[in-house]
């Protein structure tokens, strides 16, 4: 190759790199030039909806031309509806998916065919609301503390009953889990929400049950129920006085919580990804959107879209075992 050739060659990379540079620039720039989709597993009116708006609201906001954001519910199946749309769009960016924990780490390991695979068709781009989960029991059972429910568990051959929201909910896996790490003997009851799980409680009907902690506070400060263990690393301030299950058991593995974030189609550009993070920073900054969040039962916290595959990550590796072991499967 002749000096003059070499030469070319490197102009012509240089120019090759300044292109691709310009471009991505330029769709960082533009994007998104028109509205965004917002796909969501999640039924109208519930809290997590109510959370979804707030971030549409803010998000828009935040982009260079205000583009609206139009929300898509597709409930059902706890997410495989609304993944399988997502799935079907393109992706540019212009398709956003609203992620929860369990839509993205239990309903694809109920399926001995998974539906979706949330690590491969998806991309996570930011996290912007966290829930604790919190196990409490009814007044009527006598249980103050974890040693408590160990004690009325044993005091039975048949053991102690567990209220359940669902088949497949977190409560459920984490009940399972809890029983087999106190050596107890436990019958998870369904009771099909947590609502009707609140009524059986209170009533006496089941002994304690595990809940989103927004879900029952009202109900711990009226003295209806009685907080025994958050699944937590640090005590929660609504109820300071309740210890977490790192203080009871010593197992960090056990400290767990409800995530709502968005995440993209995979193989959407980079630039769409930071977009996201972008507007999801910058909302959180904001005490409009952190009330909304609050008012919804959520913690505003930003988990950015690396520690969002890790999240993701260590959810899954806590949740499917238990799925496979409890045999339980939609097919």
């Amino acid at each position: 190759m002749t000096r003059l050739s070499m030469a070319q060659v490197i102009a012509s990379a240089a120019v090759a790199c300044l292109t691709l540079a310009f471009s991505a620039s330029a769709v960082a720039e533009k994007y998104p030039s028109k509205p965004v989709q917002l796909i969501s597993p999640l039924p109208i009116g519930g809290s997590t909806d109510v959370a979804t708006r707030a971030w549409m609201e803010c998000a828009s906001k935040q982009t260079l031309a205000g583009q609206p954001f139009v929300l898509q519910n597709r409930p059902g199946a706890n997410g495989v509806i609304a993944a399988s749309v997502m799935k079907q769009q393109p992706n540019d960016g212009y398709s956003l998916f609203i992620a929860g924990m369990s839509q993205m780490s239990i309903t694809p390991f109920i399926f001995k065919k998974q539906p979706y695979d949330s690590q491969k068709d998806f991309t996570g781009a930011a996290i912007f609301g966290t829930t604790p989960f919190v196990m409490v029991a009814s007044t009527q059972s006598g249980i103050r503390s974890v040693k408590d429910l160990q004690a009325f568990a044993k005091a039975s051959a048949s053991g102690i009953d567990l209220g359940i929201p669902a088949i497949a909910a977190p409560a459920h896996l984490m009940s399972a889990a809890l029983a087999e790490k106190l050596g107890i003997k436990a019958t998870l009851v369904p009771q099909s929400s947590e609502p009707n799980g609140i009524t059986a409680l209170v009533g006496g009907q089941i002994p304690a049950m595990i809940f989103v902690a927004g879900s029952v506070t009202q109900f711990v400060e009226s003295g209806k129920l009685v907080p025994i263990m958050v699944f937590t690393k640090q005590r929660l301030p609504q109820f300071p006085n309740t210890p977490t299950v790192v203080e009871v058991l010593g197992d960090e593995s056990f400290v767990r919580y409800g995530w709502l974030g968005i995440a993209t189609r995979a193989g959407s550009p980079k630039e769409v990804v930071s977009a996201v993070e972008g507007w999801t920073k910058s909302c959180l900054e904001t005490p409009e959107f952190q009330q909304s969040l609050r008012n919804a039962l959520f913690t505003p916290r930003f988990i950015d879209a690396a520690e969002y595959e890790r999240v993701l990550q260590e959810d899954i590796a806590f949740w499917k075992p238990w799925i496979s072991k409890l045999g339980i499967s939609n097919d």
